[in-house]
């Protein structure tokens, strides 16, 4: 039979299982967590089904007829239990280890437990895929093409099959069509592969049958022919071979390499381009297809008549030579694409995707294309010395699986718990790329003469061994004479930062590879900042209110706080902040270097991670959560950006609605949503998943960047009364938030963007819901990072308001009137900011008869009129301005500005600078206004001069880094 036939099975069969592969990763992680230990558990029983199936299957397959339909039996059965494998998972989850989780936990059995029950009820699927590749190479074999040749070529094309599942998945299937959906589609190429192969069998069936009728006259010699191993009927190169235990360990070691090349190349990809779903499948899609094209090599080499060994050895040789060589420029490959990518987006705003995926295809075709290519002869080169070995194809392929997936499995557990955490990302790679010129010279060393041939030349190879254990030794001299990577390219985000990643300034404090992924904390100046796969997620500074509000916001609305869980830890400090406002916390951190990078922040996370009221429990947060054994009074979660992988569980329906069974009565859950590097649609998805689930929600702002939205079954109310109360028994309360002696009710009021009927309707006119089945968000996050966002995700908040101020009344009767004037302008500010000129008129009417003297006050008076149009009012109110408050001119003049009437923001700095002179605020404001121009000479002169008179004005020097970078 063609081998092409045999090709296109295995290439449609490899798209499929990849296709379930992504999608039970998925699947079992919002089962099981998506911890390191829960998803090597989950990919460990993949691998180990498809490995125990080849085994099998090549020790029973024989040559002989009906294989095909065979073939299609394995299709079916496949198309059968593939997709129902999570529910039965899930199902037995449910009904067992839900209730021996407490046991499972203290005895850490959990992750073995995960494994074997993922391992048996993914079995009959994975078992079957796995044996598909020993029964095809023998149902196709005898074509006269060697059996290295047959195995390269099926190996390669089925590789090649997963590239296409992994981009149809990661692409496409997912975001378009939901998990469930997917596994059908899988399902449908397994039907048809069955149908094709069944419908080839009958045919070859009938076509035996008619032959043998028509040559019942040839005689035994004819019968004696056909029963010969079709195989044999190829010449096999059985010099030189390898003994078994040495052909063995190769096979281990190959492979076991191969994933650790991988696991690293995968983080510097994270690194560099951003944690994205489609930077993770990119470098699995190249890593894959790098495998594939290089299994076709080996076949075409061996269609020529090449030796395996040489060929395998020849390969090694090459990339170790390839990978020490690469190695010392890492640094900067990843830095060069990083800045690329941060000018790309600076650029064009529309064209991230594109410029993002280009980028990343770049990073990844130095880092892993060509290197993979070269992994990926090793497989069926070791294949064919197996079989050549032994005769026995299916034999020699079966076991070749399964020592390259104990290898592969091995190498896995060992990179995420051993190898990264205790060699950090830059000496692992550098140690993999030495050992695989070790494996090259040992396979010299090892390597015998041919059957009958004696073993001769052995000095001549421990010679060329030895040779080349001092050059792979010298190679790695040289890379260490070099020097280390420079970390701050590495870790530091270029991609997402620019050159201020590498400020001269940021320092690296510490740097930590985890399991999951690499964490690293920076100074500058006074403030620290925690970076999570080059992203900051937390610092000591800038989001100090937020990550204080997380604990305080819904433990002030909640009815108690006896119980707090708290989602990440980050910086430590919302963990700390809720139990000093009291009660037991739990809290949740997938990655263990987190924690212990936690030090850092010890003089504003208070030694959370020595507080005995503070639980630190290193597990998926969501996965904890199903399992906990108690109900909360306030649930918090401080999930990093939507866009990076896996953080998307953290917002679909399902997730809320646990959040809403781990609640205890009038309990809050509140979640961080960043507006930034986002977009509006996928931020009112986010707000309507939420209230979709709990009846009562809002949005509170804490910084220029940042929310807090907040679900509840109760009504969630500001009482100021009670406020007042609670901070009583808390003294350090209100002044921990602004610094100020202001009231507690006075501080949070303004910080109330959406509540009640208004937030209500903004959840209720929400795009769609995300679901864990179809996690769109993942994905649409993706397109949308590096979004200059923030604005347009306001605008549409402030758009769907319609009351001036929240519980003004009872505000308005416990405040002290200095604190209602001040409280009435800051909320009329962010009405006017995004033009709700009506509803801001009336606070700041009261505002000025309460404290006409009000500081600012008489700007935003002057901007309501202006933006309702009212020009007598609002020419009134500009000269009621000149004469009591002339330095509010700058404001007037920031304003036309930003309307770009430059004419008249021009005539108020030239009013302001009669009164006064010029001053660094006029100048910078002038710089300013000649920028938004165009006229960047002349911005950086008024810059210069407004840095002149003052050496420490902030956003003057901030504007020459951002003309200097073309930003």
């Amino acid at each position: 039979m063609p081998t092409a036939v045999a090709a296109r099975y295995m290439f449609v069969s490899g798209m499929a299982a990849l296709v379930y592969e992504v999608l039970w990763v998925r699947d079992l992680g919002y089962l099981f967590g998506g911890s390191a230990q829960a998803l090597s558990a989950v990919v460990a029983a993949f691998l180990a089904g498809l490995a125990l199936g080849a085994f099998v299957a090549g020790r029973r397959v024989q040559p002989g007829p009906r294989l095909l339909w065979r073939y299609a039996q394995l299709e079916l059965a496949i198309a059968l239990f593939a997709p129902l494998a999570p529910w039965l998972i899930a199902g037995l989850d449910r009904a067992l280890l839900d209730a021996w989780w407490p046991w499972l936990i203290e005895r850490e059995l959990a992750t073995p437990v995960r494994f074997l029950v993922t391992f048996l009820l993914l079995l009959p699927a994975t078992a079957c895929m796995g044996a598909t590749l020993p029964l095809l190479c023998t149902a196709f074999a005898g074509g006269g093409e060697k059996s290295g040749a047959l195995i390269g070529r099926l190996y390669g094309w089925n590789t090649l099959g997963g590239v296409a599942g992994c981009l149809l998945a990661g692409f496409v299937l997912v975001e378009q069509v939901g998990l469930w959906k997917s596994r059908l589609v899988a399902a449908a190429f397994n039907v048809a592969l069955a149908l094709l192969a069944w419908r080839r069998d009958r045919a070859q069936a009938r076509a035996a049958a008619g032959g043998a009728m028509g040559g019942a006259a040839a005689g035994p010699a004819s019968g004696s022919a056909a029963a010969r191993p079709p195989w044999r009927e190829a010449p096999i190169d059985r010099a030189p071979w390898l003994a078994w235990p040495c052909w063995a360990g190769a096979l281990v070691a190959t492979s076991a390499l191969s994933i650790v090349l991988e696991f690293g190349w995968t983080r510097l990809m994270a690194l560099g381009v951003g944690g994205t779903t489609y930077a993770f499948s990119i470098v699995l899609a190249l890593y894959l297809a790098g495998l594939g094209l290089g299994a076709l090599v080996a076949a075409a080499l061996a269609r020529r008549g090449a030796s395996s060994l040489r060929l395998l050895i020849g390969s090694q040789l090459l990339l170790a030579l390839l990978l020490l060589a690469l190695h010392p420029f890492i640094d900067d490959l990843v830095a060069g694409v990083g800045g690329a990518l941060y000018d790309a987006t600076a650029r064009a705003e529309a064209a991230m995707p594109g410029a993002r995926a280009r980028l990343a295809l770049l990073l990844g075709g130095v880092l892993v294309g060509v290197p993979s290519l070269l992994l990926g002869i090793a497989f069926p080169a070791l294949s064919e010395l197996r079989v050549a070995a032994t005769g026995e194809l299916g034999r020699g392929i079966g076991a070749s699986y399964l020592l390259s997936t104990a290898g592969g499995v091995a190498a896995s557990l060992a990179t995420h718990f051993w190898l990264l955490p205790a060699l950090g990302l830059e000496r692992t790679l550098f140690f993999a790329s030495l050992a695989v010129g070790v494996v090259a010279a040992l396979l010299i060393a090892l390597a015998r003469g041919g059957a009958g041939r004696g073993t001769g030349g052995g000095a001549r190879r421990i010679a060329l061994a030895a040779g080349v254990l001092v050059a792979v030794a010298a190679g790695g001299f040289a890379v260490q004479q070099r020097g280390r990577w420079d970390p701050r390219a590495i870790y530091g985000g270029v991609g997402l930062y620019g050159p201020r990643a590498l400020a001269p300034e940021r320092q690296l404090l510490e740097v930590r590879d985890g399991a999951s992924c690499s964490v690293a904390v920076f100074a500058q100046g006074a403030e620290r900042s925690l970076a999570v796969n080059g992203k900051v997620d937390a610092t000591s500074r800038g989001d100090m209110g937020t990550q204080l509000l997380l604990a305080w916001l819904p433990q002030l609305l909640a009815r108690e706080s006896k119980e707090t869980f708290v989602l990440g830890y980050g910086a430590g400090v919302t963990a700390a902040a809720a139990s000093r406002y009291g009660g037991r916390v739990t809290c949740a951190e997938i990655e263990e270097e987190v924690l212990a990078v936690s030090h850092h922040f010890a003089d504003v996370n208070r030694a959370a991670h020595a507080d005995p009221n503070i639980a630190l429990i290193a597990d998926d947060g969501r996965a904890l959560l199903r399992r906990a054994p108690v109900r909360y009074d306030v649930i918090t979660t401080e999930p990093s950006n939507p866009w990076l992988a896996g953080m998307a569980g953290l917002f679909t329906v399902e997730f809320y609605e646990l959040c809403r069974e781990r609640l205890a009565p009038g309990g809050v859950l509140c979640q961080w949503v960043q507006l930034y590097w986002s977009s509006p649609e996928d931020y009112q998805a986010i707000f309507a998943t939420l209230g979709s689930v709990f009846p009562h929600v809002a949005i509170w702002k804490t910084t220029s960047g940042d929310t807090l939205m907040l679900g509840a079954m109760e009504p969630l109310a500001l009482d100021p009364a009670e406020l007042a109360q609670r901070a009583a028994a808390r003294p350090w309360l209100a002044p921990s938030l602004a610094g100020s002696s202001a009231s507690l009710a006075a501080q949070l009021a303004p910080m109330a963007l959406l509540a009640g009927n208004d937030a209500r309707a903004f959840a209720d006119a929400g795009p769609r819901l995300i679901r864990d089945d179809v996690p769109f968000l993942e994905f649409s996050a993706a397109r949308h990072m590096q979004a200059n966002s923030v604005d347009a995700i306001l605008a549409r908040l402030y758009a769907e308001r319609r009351t001036p101020l929240y519980q003004q009344e009872a505000l308005q009767a416990a405040l002290p009137a200095n604190e209602v004037a001040v409280l009435l302008r800051e909320v009329a500010a962010g009405l006017l900011t995004y033009d709700q000129a009506s509803l801001a008129e009336p606070l700041l009417a009261e505002a000025h008869a309460r404290e006409p003297t009000l500081e600012r006050l008489p700007f935003w008076r002057w901007l309501s009129a202006t933006k309702r149009g009212d020009a007598a009012e609002a020419a009134r109110r500009l000269a009621e301005l000149e004469q009591r408050a002339p330095a509010l001119l700058i404001q007037v003049a920031e304003e036309h500005g930003r309307r770009r009437d430059f004419a008249a923001a021009e005539a108020a700095l030239e009013r302001l600078e009669a009164k006064a002179g010029s001053s660094p605020a006029s100048e910078f404001q002038r710089g300013r206004l000649l920028e938004l121009q165009g006229k960047k000479s002349d911005a950086v002169a008024r810059y210069e001069r407004a840095l002149r008179l003052d050496s420490r004005m902030a956003p003057a020097r901030e504007g020459l880094r951002r003309l200097r970078e073309g930003r």
